[in-house]
């Protein structure tokens, strides 16, 4: 669920006056402190229910809207000092996606997980060796992909080095 497209949705719940705000990043509804829910990704968020529909929202992305006004489309709330669940308004800029990125990767917040390492990897890098040898030795990419179990334009994009650069 993309929560960032939900914004319209708790613009309209500020204004009826569902919820408030205050700069040190307690959110409240109706006189009562949200506390949310810590998502995987490690930061806090929220939901709201309206027309039979769940909405969620992370919960400084909620603060700015309250105390701030809209995000422009393509745009990110950081977190300054790195601490996902410091929602005080002194500690949260607008910056873009990639601006946010880089700030995570110069805080060490951001590990780009790798090759076996990452919860997706269905190869282990020694198998990803053997199918560079053995494409190098003259296999075809459609028999590696029936040998090894994964789709062909998996295989190529090992064999040309796109994914898996690492080794």
């Amino acid at each position: 669920m993309n929560t960032h497209d939900n914004a319209p949705v708790f613009l309209k719940a500020i204004f009826d006056g569902y919820y408030t705000a205050t700069s040190d990043g307690i959110i409240k509804s109706h006189d009562k402190n949200i506390i949310g829910k810590i998502t995987t990704a490690g930061y806090r968020s929220v939901g709201y229910t309206t027309g039979g529909k769940r909405y969620m929202i992370g919960f400084h992305r909620l603060l700015w809207l309250i105390l701030v006004g809209p995000i422009k489309h393509g745009l990110a709330i950081n977190h300054k000092n790195g601490i996902k669940t410091d929602n005080r308004i002194c500690n949260l800029e607008v910056v873009t996606y990639s601006e946010n990125q880089k700030h995570a990767l110069r805080n060490g917040l951001y590990q780009n997980v790798m090759g076996e390492s990452h919860g997706m990897a269905k190869l282990t890098e020694s198998q990803v060796l053997g199918i560079r040898s053995r494409y190098k030795a003259g296999e075809t990419q459609a028999n590696l992909s029936k040998i090894y179990n994964v789709h062909v334009s998996n295989i190529k994009k090992i064999c040309k080095r796109l994914i898996w650069r690492h080794i």
